[in-house]
């Protein structure tokens, strides 16, 4: 399907594996230009590779948890290279973490700089760089942001933020057609994950909770996410979408 994203120069920060990785591949394969990200420069370097069958990325060394003059070279430096943009995804984020009140000041702010902070920093300085006449903005959050999970609380914290900034910058955005939406997640394996670790660990016992709590029986692949944001991102599909969170997580979620 022809999602009009050919020629659109796209940003996916924290794109070197796993859901930012296949994000940026489904970009490429809609024709747009894509500069990926990532702070392992090895890792990027082999990304950039294993996108190339699908366009010619842009390949950028950033860590968007730096803060903003960070953020601020990175992009200007994608722009330059693209020759524009308009589109950013916020992907940047970790899980790992204490569980429950455990976590003391200096991980709070470590997760809440990595998950939440990293995203309103590459949103605001990619909207001041976007052209005047539109622009797609998707956050990437979790379902940890909306149902009690067994997330480390300051990530669950980070996530709901998430969808609190999408919502509301989609108002204050809006009157510059500038869309800006939120993908949640649900259980995604892939490559490197959280839940490939924790999958071999106890494979019987993970397969049994997915089944049991995932509707659909089985876990998201980055894939479903992708494609969840490339539709999101596409003025010529989901040009009247702003503000939405849309959940990913084969029916997991109970409270919306």
């Amino acid at each position: 399907m022809d999602l009009g994203l050919s020629g659109r120069c796209v940003v996916v920060t924290g794109s070197s594996r796993g859901i930012g990785f296949e994000i940026a591949r489904e970009f490429l394969r809609e024709g747009a230009r894509v500069t990926i990200t990532g702070r392992d420069e090895a890792r990027l370097r082999a990304a950039a590779a294993a996108l190339a069958p699908h366009g010619s990325p842009v390949a950028l060394t950033a860590d968007f948890a730096a803060g903003e003059q960070e953020v601020r070279r990175v992009l200007a430096s994608a722009k330059e290279r693209m020759g524009g943009l308009d589109i950013i995804v916020a992907n940047v984020g970790s899980g790992t973490g204490k569980r429950g009140l455990d976590a003391d000041e200096k991980e709070w702010h470590r997760i809440l700089e990595e998950n939440l902070l990293s995203a309103v920093l590459a949103t605001r300085e990619a909207v001041s760089l976007m052209p005047g006449n539109g622009g797609a903005v998707v956050l990437i959050s979790s379902i940890a942001g909306i149902e009690a999970l067994s997330a480390p609380l300051a990530y669950a914290t980070a996530k709901a933020g998430i969808i609190a900034l999408g919502k509301t910058l989609s108002r204050e955005l809006g009157p510059r057609g500038i869309r800006v939406n939120v993908v949640s997640p649900g259980n995604v394996l892939h490559p490197g994950g959280s839940w490939e670790k924790r999958r071999a660990a106890d494979p019987g016992g993970v397969d049994s909770y997915i089944k049991a709590e995932v509707p659909l029986g089985r876990f998201g692949t980055p894939l479903d996410i992708a494609s969840a944001v490339v539709f999101l991102a596409s003025d010529k599909v989901a040009g009247f979408v702003t503000g939405t969170n849309l959940v990913v997580d084969g029916g997991q979620t109970r409270g919306i």
